[in-house]
């Protein structure tokens, strides 16, 4: 290894227009053209090309490695080709893309990358979460979502709202055989 060779943090010289080598815990360059380099430590020729190959990325032995991901090799820097699925990259902010902490966001529980990115689960008065990649949310007490979808999060305030009193649908008036002479319903 280039970076340990013979002993941990031992990284291998390369001069101008050479390439390291580590052969048997000793180091040695051999001149190379751009984008070449003697990785089977023979010194003879400089037969692996550093620009595109994962294993050898910018050098001898600079394997890329991606977190929950492919890696790929750009001109001899180590980038993420793709994530696993329910996992994602959401960390770009870094110089080098997000390569250095690869595919790190589980988007199938994050409920602030839920099933992608960016996609915060809402939680108007109620507690999100991330299952599968879609957005739930439990309710607080005495809150329920009943528009049906949780996109405006638990919006009902079920103590007051006298159409869904106690639970969503639950309407004060109905719940009278005939309703009261002079009076309404209240919640």
């Amino acid at each position: 290894d280039v970076l340990s060779c013979g002993d941990c943090d031992n990284e291998c010289p390369s001069p101008p227009g050479e390439t390291a080598f580590c052969l048997d815990g000793e180091c040695g360059s051999t001149p190379s053209p751009a984008g070449l380099g003697n990785c089977d430590g023979q010194g003879d020729t400089c037969e692996q090309d550093l620009t595109s190959d994962i294993a050898n990325c910018g050098r001898c032995n600079g394997l890329c490695n991606v977190n929950h991901g492919t890696p790929r090799c750009d001109d001899e820097v180590c980038g993420i080709q793709s994530c696993e699925t329910g996992w994602d990259n959401c960390d770009t902010d870094e110089t080098d893309g997000g390569y250095t902490n690869g595919c790190e966001t589980n988007t199938d529980e994050d409920a602030m990358n839920c099933g992608a990115c960016g996609r915060v689960c809402p939680s108007a008065n109620g507690t999100p979460s991330c299952v599968d990649g879609e957005c739930r949310i439990a309710c607080n007490a005495g809150w329920d979502d009943c528009s049906g979808g949780i996109a405006d999060g638990c919006e009902t305030d079920t103590t007051g709202d006298k159409a869904n009193c106690g639970a969503c649908d639950r309407d004060c008036d109905a719940l009278f055989a005939a309703p009261p002479v002079n009076a309404t319903g209240q919640c």
